[in-house]
């Protein structure tokens, strides 16, 4: 069903044409007569192009295919779809959906190309594309350890696929380990996982099982690889991933210098930095990660190490929440070489940790390595992710670099919720009731996030403050349905529908500048429940991108907040704001957005949104704990 791009001048006026008696004549009337004049314009489809193209969703509901062509401002009557030996089909569309049209499942990769036809009589090309998954292999963990020859470590393995195409994905997987078969034995050395069915942008992990792996000769170390083959009908494509695992003979990393049982010979000093990291790829809309210094040491905090879904069709993603091979600090040498480690068991709510100074890695998920250095300066480097649970909140662990009796500390921990942003509980309702206000206890917590906003709109409708999709940091905006913000996501599943019947629950502290009545409101889709200053505005029912208001009487300094949130399906929309008078503001952790002339009925904004500080005065803003707000919008500055 495939053809090439394009369709001249003369071929589209004859379509048009025929698109225009199709609102004049019987149904079956015009179906032939667009039939014979499609047939004769196939060939002109090859050779030009008819601008604007425009990308489609292939749905796939587990029984047949859908092509998702349009929003709500462009529906298409029906498409047209040609195929490579000239074949025309054509569909109306398929009720509930006016958006959605069952087509053809393809049968093969490549790119599916229609003709669709606007309710204008307008005409639009239309393409999907399907193509091989992005797939990668994991295991429970990074760094396994024997001791000799004859031991054996069980792995558990999981393969992670992301559908970075716009269409279905039916694919089988097959994966063959790669390892050196002079050091190790692997049983089972083969797994396979499917068959699929990904739509776009979506994300699937497949547990494989575990393989258990036994050193059969002496080795230092080792690693474990993959090969990875998707298979779609008689197409296939095959990844190698070099490293999945290391294997680590604990003997050998014993013979290393031991640092001695006396004093330091050497005089060695740390220089923490200080740094953050503001989401994974700038959309979780809050703060990960934080270091500075502690106690003549350092500190290192990290939220849970969830596994993020690409929801908002970003192309990033799955990615864990984790630190990279992060700079922390700096190490000084001088006076005598030092033989250094760092010491300390394996904190128990983190899945994996790696301390490196200079290019020694002389800490690794529990194992300790001497490193002698010679005086000079050294940089200390962690990579670090925590358990993927909200519960660790709040839990730390010290560990040392130890030379001699001379001890360094490094702090690890887990931020409590509201320390960098806006504490938000998150849980699944698959029943899809909701009653008149929050029942929570009748829904399923699933997970708590922190962030710095509370603004998404994830709509085909456009946004109505004109905000673009990257920025600021504590927004999402995209222009799709049935989905949720990265940070929800990655705790709620994923139905067939996409992340549907979810809630959410912010609890924080903002503060109001303002005695007397103070406007508050918010955008929504479906329901709202806000409560502050004694007042309540109830707007929990499902609805369509609306925005609804109340009044209430404040007192200024820093009051209790609580924006209870619920999404059946389809858009999902939620913008807090808060004012006086004509004024308005959507407030952040930082500061808030300023409108100057604000319609607290319609909520529309007639004089343009600009950024004002906190440390400006006069400014509604969340008050978080340690956290300094900055000057600009995701500009602040988090601590451990």
């Amino acid at each position: 069903m495939t053809a090439p791009r394009g369709i001249s001048t003369v071929a589209a006026f004859a379509i048009f044409v025929v698109v225009m008696a199709v609102f004049m004549l019987a149904v079956l009337y015009y179906y032939q007569t667009i039939r014979q004049a499609t047939l004769q314009g196939v060939q002109y489809v090859r050779e030009s192009a008819l601008p604007p193209d425009q990308e489609a969703a292939l749905i796939y509901n587990g029984q047949s295919c859908r092509l998702q062509a349009a929003g709500p401002n462009y529906p298409f009557l029906y498409y047209i779809s040609i195929n490579k030996t000239g074949g025309v089909y054509i569909d109306e569309r398929i009720p509930p959906s006016p958006y959605q049209f069952q087509i053809l499942c393809p049968d093969k990769p490549g790119i599916y190309k229609y003709i669709g036809v606007r309710q204008n009589a307008q005409l639009a090309y239309l393409y999907v594309y399907i193509g091989p998954t992005a797939t990668w292999l994991q295991a429970n963990g990074t760094v396994y350890f024997v001791k000799k020859v004859g031991d054996v470590v069980n792995i558990a393995l999981y393969l992670n696929a992301y559908n970075n195409s716009t269409g279905w994905a039916p694919l089988q997987y097959s994966i063959s380990l790669t390892y050196d078969n002079n050091l190790l034995d692997c049983y089972p050395s083969a797994f396979s996982a499917g068959p699929t069915s990904l739509g776009p942008g979506q994300a699937g992990v497949y547990s494989l099982g575990t393989v258990q792996c036994r050193a059969k000769s002496t080795f230092v170390s080792t690693t474990i690889g993959a090969v990875v083959t998707q298979t779609y009908g008689s197409y296939s494509w095959t990844t190698e991933i070099p490293i999945v695992v290391q294997l680590i003979n604990a003997s050998a990393t014993q013979t290393a210098p031991a640092p001695p049982s006396g004093g330091c010979p050497a005089t060695i000093t740390l220089t923490a930095e200080q740094g953050s990291v503001l989401s994974g790829y700038n959309e979780l809309n809050g703060w990960i990660a934080a270091w500075g210094p502690y106690q003549g040491g350092a500190a290192v905090a990290v939220r849970p190490g969830v596994l993020v879904p690409d929801s908002l069709s970003t192309g990033t993603g799955p990615y864990y929440v984790e630190l990279r091979n992060q700079k922390i600090a700096t190490l000084s040498v001088s006076g005598a070489p030092a033989t250094v480690t760092v010491s300390g068991a394996m904190p128990n709510f983190l899945s994996s940790l790696e301390i490196t100074i200079g290019s020694y890695t002389v800490y690794s998920n529990g194992s300790s390595a001497a490193a002698t250095l010679q005086p000079g300066v050294y940089p200390v480097y962690a990579s670090v992710r925590a358990k993927p649970s909200a519960s660790i909140a709040g839990s730390t662990a010290t560990l040392y670099i130890t030379c001699g009796s001379t001890q360094i500390p490094l702090l690890f921990e887990i931020p409590q919720w509201g320390d960098w942003g806006v504490q938000v509980d998150i849980y699944y309702n698959p029943s899809g009731q909701w009653g008149t206000q929050p029942n929570w206890q009748s829904y399923q917590y699933v997970g708590t996030w922190s962030v710095g906003s509370a603004y998404f709109w994830l709509s085909t409708q456009s946004d109505p403050y004109g905000f673009g999709a990257t920025q600021p940091p504590y927004f999402s905006i995209k222009s799709l349905v049935n989905t949720a913000p990265k940070w929800a996501a990655a705790w709620l599943p994923q139905t067939s529908s996409g992340w549907v019947n979810y809630a959410l629950r912010y609890r924080g502290v903002l503060y109001i500048p303002w005695d007397g009545d103070v406007n508050f409101g918010a955008w929504h889709d479906d329901g709202v429940y806000i409560s502050m200053c004694g007042k309540t505005l109830n707007a929990w029912y499902p609805t369509a991108p609306r925005f609804d208001s109340t009044s209430a009487n404040c007192g200024s300094g820093n009051v209790s907040i609580e924006i209870d949130y619920f999404e059946g399906y389809v858009d999902s929309v939620l913008i807090f704001v808060v004012g006086k008078g004509n004024d308005a503001y959507i407030p952040t952790i930082d500061g808030a957005y300023y409108c100057s002339k604000f319609d607290w009925k319609t909520g529309s904004c007639k004089s343009g949104w600009r950024f004002s500080a906190a440390s400006g005065g006069g400014v509604p803003y969340f008050v978080v704990g340690r956290y300094t707000p900055g000057a600009s919008d995701g500009g602040g500055a988090p601590v451990p």
